[in-house]
């Protein structure tokens, strides 16, 4: 592959129903310059689905992206906290109060990283955290940098945050007081 080639992998296994209608469980992984970006919709049974909607209000079901990504016009609309789940901003455990959505961010260079919610149109709060494998032990690491309202509007921001390639982290994107609606999230070098 070179220049601008992109690879695209599509595994179609397991089927699910949803709203009567026989669908795949999808995962598609492409392969680009430099990240990997890897979705998976699943379409559980009798659950609502969104086309494009990531299934991330679990921490064990965060989405992972290698190296800078952007995603937007995603929805926390229905989510919510979890067990050991403790939001930053308010310093609240789980309840009405949150609608947290994960990501795991792996960066591919050692550098300072800006990210920001900008364009989402609740208001937001932004954590990161170094990742490990259950949240009680992200919790307990503690978090990295967190943000209410440091962006355009409502939305976060945060500018040169120190990371290090190949280290894997867990993003947090919520509502203030459990707010919810379309968000957008970006990762970038600062």
């Amino acid at each position: 592959m070179g220049g601008g080639a992109v690879q695209v992998f599509a595994d179609f296994d397991e089927m699910a129903w949803s709203h009567n209608v026989m669908m795949t469980r999808t995962a598609l992984s492409i392969v680009g310059r430099e990240q990997i970006l890897h979705m998976a919709l699943v379409i559980r049974d009798g659950t609502p689905s969104i086309p494009g909607q990531f299934a991330n209000d679990d921490f064990h079901a965060r989405i992972a992206f290698v190296g800078p990504f952007s995603v937007t016009d995603q929805t926390n609309i229905g989510y919510s906290g979890e067990v050991g789940e403790v939001d930053c901003v308010t310093e609240s455990g789980p309840g009405p109060d949150m609608a947290s959505a994960w990501f795991l961010f792996t960066p591919t260079t050692t550098a300072n990283h800006d990210i920001t919610t900008a364009g989402s149109d609740f208001d937001t709060t932004l954590a990161i955290y170094l990742d490990a494998p259950t949240l009680a032990e992200v919790m307990v690491a503690g978090v990295i940098d967190c943000d209410d309202d440091g962006g355009p509007g409502s939305t976060s921001l945060m500018q040169d945050v120190p990371l290090i390639a190949g280290v894997p982290y867990a993003i947090r994107v919520d509502g203030y007081l459990g707010d919810q609606g379309t968000y957008d999230l970006d990762v970038s070098l600062s």
